[in-house]
């Protein structure tokens, strides 16, 4: 089985903070070329791998990264899961952990109204508060991995965009901007296992 242009893989990036596994899903298109399965799973690893290292500087030192796991929601098929090409653990952020719900928040609008993806990224600790607010240190960090998400990336053997999938009959969509906000963001849905 290959991984067709055009095809949507939906890539899930494991972590741990504790006890406690974190997931966060994105979803990948392939704009490049026809590649096997195995050489898609390896790529989108690549793909997330590279997005995470923008921003773990600001992450705790607790944080670990356990799996990329991955299937090909196009070819309906499991792409299987593989282990994080480098990132092991998050940065060296001092300071407790923020509880999960408290998280930095990338948004990405859409030409579609109303429609746009949203990242939460869990593992902020208390140094990235200052006044209430968060640091510019902490804010460069999420707009640079935004603005990461917005481009082409070019991986092992084919290239990727990450593109919000719409529950609607829209599909899939690409985001037109990053948009980061200072302020502590919460969800109160988050729950153990369950990704934004």
């Amino acid at each position: 089985m290959t991984v067709a242009l055009f095809d949507v893989v939906e890539v899930i990036a494991e972590m741990a903070l504790g006890a406690s596994r974190v997931l966060n899903v994105y979803h990948l298109t392939n704009v490049g070329d026809p590649i096997a399965e195995d050489e898609a799973l390896t790529d989108v690893a690549e793909v997330l791998d590279g997005f995470y290292a923008l921003v773990s500087p600001v992450l705790s030192s607790g944080l670990t990264f356990v799996s990329v796991l991955a299937k090909n929601l196009t070819g309906a098929t499991d792409l299987g899961s593989t282990a994080w090409p480098t990132m092991t653990v998050g940065g060296s952020a001092g300071g407790g952990v923020l509880p999960f719900q408290n998280s930095g928040l990338i948004t990405f609008p859409t030409e579609t109204p109303k429609v746009r993806g949203r990242k939460f990224l869990p593992g902020l600790t208390e140094d990235a508060i200052a006044s209430g607010l968060l640091t510019s240190t902490v804010t460069d960090a999420l707009l640079d991995m935004g603005i990461a998400m917005l481009n082409n990336v070019a991986a092992a053997s084919t290239t990727w965009r990450y593109a919000v999938k719409h529950a609607g009959s829209l599909g899939i969509l690409y985001p037109t901007a990053a948009l980061v906000q200072n302020v502590v963001c919460t969800l109160g849905r988050r729950k153990p296992g369950v990704g934004e």
